[in-house]
């Protein structure tokens, strides 16, 4: 496993719920009204949730593929046309087991909850042959456009039904197995989850569970069926964090954004920005690498010192593919080579077509990454009064 140095940059503030609900299997006449039972109906009014997500390949992937995170030139398509695709950057790329989110959300209280939209009620029934529940209100969740590779927060509703097994240890506690019904059905099935009761009459609910209907090998380890079409998660990667100081793509950060600029070491001579100018000589290196025209010979992988070796030597009359004189690019008077520094101000294309730069502003190439996702959830519920 290969672990990118942005893997832990997709901290968002997000909330994916799948909660349920139980009822006992007790032979007293009114269970309802025992302490401990789980009978009757109750609302959601706190949640933990900790969520891993991690990069994992399909079985449609090679061992050793990647996620490429890149960026386009937002004035690419108007300046290069059909070649637009040239001036797209490689920002990094995510290997499998790569994390993608690691954090707990808390939901403390009910305003907590009613804050993100949250309203669950499940209702616990006591049958003749089959225990079930319904679970019914509205929750929140992460949703990805496939087309688009955008995963953003929705609060659909849920209606889910399903039957449920109950085993007392105590009047107070025991351990509860959820199995939802055939569908659609957003709460996971798990088995053994621990329950608690307290307060007066038993009228709170703690109920403690892992979902594992995301994770391809944890899934079906417990004993449940793996179906890669319906339960493979993916997360959509179309914005970054971005530096509130100099406006650029960062690692970390709070803001996110899909457009920015981009900054780097290697961009000193033009401020640290990726430059009209410093873009054009990095692709005017690749092009005179091409032809043979210039070799690397620090031997350190880069040809840009090269390139503009070379358009010193050949500065008067010197001009770049796309027409631009060597004499805007770079200067020398007799001792020291400069490079010209663009990055003042933003490229427009008006200004670009009259032979100036710029810092560039680039938008994220989206791209759709499938996961492995475990949640563990705590969530504690109140008994309405019947």
């Amino acid at each position: 496993m290969r672990t990118s140095r942005w893997s832990r940059l997709l901290f968002l503030p997000l909330v994916l719920m799948v909660l349920g609900s139980s009822c006992p299997t007790d032979d007293d006449d009114d269970p309802v009204e025992e302490a401990g039972a789980l009978v009757g109906m109750w609302d959601l009014i706190a949640l933990n949730a900790d969520y891993n997500r991690v990069v994992a390949l399909t079985p449609a992937h090679t061992a050793g593929d990647s996620f490429s995170v890149s960026v386009r030139w937002d004035l690419a398509p108007i300046i290069l046309g059909v070649d637009s695709a040239q001036a797209d950057l490689h920002l990094f790329a995510f290997y499998e087991g790569d994390v993608l989110l690691d954090t707990l959300v808390a939901l403390p209280t009910p305003a907590h909850l009613a804050a993100l939209g949250v309203q669950l009620t499940g209702n616990f029934l006591e049958g003749d042959t089959e225990d079930t529940y319904t679970l019914s209100g509205t929750y929140p969740t992460l949703r990805t456009d496939m087309e688009t590779c955008r995963t953003a927060l929705a609060v659909p509703s849920i209606q889910d039904a399903g039957s449920y097994e109950m085993n007392y240890i105590t009047e107070s506690s025991g351990f509860l197995t959820i199995t939802p019904s055939a569908g659609d059905q957003v709460l996971p099935p798990f088995d053994n989850a621990p329950v608690t009761f307290s307060g007066t009459d038993g009228n709170t609910l703690q109920l403690d569970f892992t979902d594992l209907d995301a994770h391809d090998t944890l899934f079906p380890a417990a004993g449940h069926t793996w179906v890669e079409a319906d339960l493979r998660g993916t997360m959509g990667v179309a914005d970054l964090p971005i530096d509130a100081t100099t406006g650029a793509f960062a690692e970390t950060g709070a803001t996110l954004n899909d457009t920015a600029y981009i900054m780097s070491a290697e961009l000193a001579a033009w401020g640290g920005y990726m430059t009209f100018y410093a873009l054009t000589i990095f692709g005017e290196a690749k092009y005179l690498a091409l032809a043979g025209l210039i070799t690397d010979a620090a031997g350190d992988g880069s040809f840009v010192d090269d390139a503009i070796g070379y358009m010193v030597a050949n500065l008067i009359g010197g001009m770049t593919q796309s027409l631009l004189p060597y004499s805007v690019l770079v200067s020398f008077d007799g001792t020291t080579v400069t490079v010209t520094n663009d990055s003042g101000t933003d490229a427009t294309v008006a200004g670009i077509l009259l032979g100036g730069g710029g810092k560039l502003k680039f938008v994220v190439n989206a791209v759709c990454v499938p996961i492995n996702e475990v949640i563990e959830f705590e969530s504690t519920w109140a008994k309405m009064a019947m």
